[in-house]
């Protein structure tokens, strides 16, 4: 597999998605696993300050959504149990395999493949595309009714509209202890809190990474789930 790296040795995920589907439909996490072997290849003799952190999987999950979007990837139809699968952080009971399409596979590669964000900007998602793909979010939860709304919805509700402030969300998070089980908000909260502007090429793949992470940190805020009372 040929593989593409900037002069910094940064891996560009699209290219990598590219180059590793162009040789066999493959599931999302097989993928990521070979991309942070990429990255091992790369660190190796570096100094431990100066190596580079390859995409989390929310963010290469998110990648990997874009690339759907523009039309450059798609489902095969091949699903796995996950038990055969070796993907066990799943919910949803199958792994899905994805390949690339005609246009994904066309020469010269399709700008997106390197620079979705500028595409998206300048000429948005491909209409025709757009309209036959189901939407890229699950529909939102009904607003639930008012005899169960309190502090869990009153936290996601202020930290939907204001800007990133981990160390005053992880106060609102203390009051929520006693009550909801927060084991993937702290998980989330600790990924986000990893990412750091020295580890990335450009400020705005920094900024893409602390963004997606944060997004994550709410999304597993909104599916907490309250502590089994004892009996």
């Amino acid at each position: 597999m040929d593989v593409v790296r900037r002069r910094s040795g940064r891996v560009p995920t699209g290219l990598f998605i590219r180059a590793f589907l162009l040789e066999r439909e493959a599931h999302p996490s097989e993928i990521h696993r070979a991309l942070h072997l990429e990255y091992d290849k790369v660190n190796q003799g570096r100094p431990r300050r100066e190596r580079l952190k390859p995409p989390t999987w929310h963010s290469f999950l998110r990648h990997l959504h874009q690339m759907k979007q523009f039309g450059l990837v798609d489902l095969s139809g091949r699903e796995e149990p996950i038990e055969e699968s070796e993907v066990p952080w799943l919910t949803e009971g199958v792994v899905r395999y994805y390949r690339l399409t005609d246009k994904g596979r066309a020469e010269p590669p399709h700008d997106a493949w390197v620079n979705w964000r500028r595409i998206w900007e300048e000429e948005g998602y491909p209409e025709l595309e757009v309209a036959a793909r189901p939407p890229s979010r699950p529909p939102e939860k009904p607003t639930p009714p008012p005899e169960k709304e309190g502090l869990l919805e009153s936290v996601i509700s202020k930290w939907a509209e204001r800007k990133k402030n981990i160390s005053l969300l992880k106060k609102d998070l203390e009051t929520l202890r006693e009550t909801y089980s927060l084991e993937d908000v702290d998980d989330a909260v600790e990924e986000y809190e990893g990412i750091v502007r020295e580890d990335y090429e450009t400020t705005g793949e920094y900024q893409e990474e602390r963004d997606d992470a944060w997004q994550k940190v709410l999304d597993t805020l909104e599916n907490a789930e309250e502590e089994e009372a004892l009996e």
